[in-house]
């Protein structure tokens, strides 16, 4: 098996994130209250998973603040989470190869685990 590379968790950012920005549920809370340049941010996310699944180091942009302060702004509740594990989990198996597809769903369940104890959403 080749190994995984940046271009191929750039090629699922893109298409996980434009489903997203369409969802009924989540799209408003991207699109109207936390308002998300995706031109500037879809890079941001890519540097985001390279970091998380290649060890690359080039996130250095607070998500967990972010994201936090988001839940502040807006009602952000366990089937925003649920929805957005979803749609990342079909689109992981739709673009990687199996192996990295199993590998990043499980750690972004790690990730949105901890995204919701910060913001108190049990």
């Amino acid at each position: 098996m080749n190994e995984l590379t940046k271009e191929q968790l750039n090629q699922l950012v893109i298409k996980f994130y434009t489903k997203v920005q369409q969802d009924s549920l989540l799209g408003p809370v991207f699109n109207d209250v936390a308002k998300v340049d995706w031109e500037n941010h879809l890079p941001l996310l890519t540097n985001f998973w390279a970091s998380v699944m290649l060890g690359t180091n080039e996130y250095h942009g607070g998500a967990y603040g972010k994201h936090v302060m988001l839940a502040q702004k807006t009602s952000i509740s366990q089937a925003h989470f649920e929805r957005w594990l979803e749609l990342f989990s079909a689109e992981a198996k739709a673009t990687l190869p199996e192996p990295y597809a199993k590998t990043i769903v499980e750690r972004a369940r790690m990730i949105a685990q901890s995204l919701q104890y910060g913001m108190n959403i049990a």
